[in-house]
């Protein structure tokens, strides 16, 4: 089961430690002092450093595979279902843990489709403005394309 928070903020964290067992490492050893003094000092940061690692490790976020959709009607579909799950989750009378991890795969999915349709209606509107355009000219063909077109892309959200 993925652990909940997300990568980005566990690095974050790892990084930030890094850098705060680097300086201090950093100032051990350059600090004018004998190097027997210097020693437990950075043993004792070094041990700290190596505390730390294992727990971000263990928390690194494992992502849900997500089901791609192959056209705009595909996604839409996808989206409607994947509503009604989240729909079903949201109605029970409580939210436990599983519950909110349920919800957070479904997104994955949820994404992936409304990247599609976001992608599908940027060309949607392309083509639009081809159907605008060739109505203001003075060739039906080129209309009779460019709407054509339109009338098949814009098919799945009208269905």
């Amino acid at each position: 089961m993925p652990v909940r928070g997300g990568a980005k903020g566990v690095r974050g964290k790892g990084v930030a430690e890094a850098r705060l067992i680097s300086y201090y490492f950093c100032r051990i050893l350059t600090q004018e002092k004998e190097t027997a003094m210097r020693l437990p000092a950075f043993a004792a940061i070094f041990a700290l450093g190596l505390t730390a690692l294992p727990a971000h490790a263990s928390e690194e976020v494992d992502h849900y595979d997500a089901k791609s959709s192959a056209n705009l009607a595909e996604a839409l579909a996808t989206l409607s279902d994947y509503n009604a799950r989240v729909a079903e989750v949201m109605a029970r009378d409580s939210l436990g843990v599983q519950d909110m991890e349920e919800v957070h795969e479904y997104t994955y999915t949820m994404e992936q489709a409304v990247a599609r349709i976001a992608s599908d209606l940027e060309e949607i509107a392309v083509v639009l403005e081809e159907v605008h355009q060739s109505s203001e000219g003075d060739d039906p063909d080129a209309l009779r394309a460019a709407t054509g077109a339109y009338l098949d892309l814009s098919a799945p959200l009208t269905e």
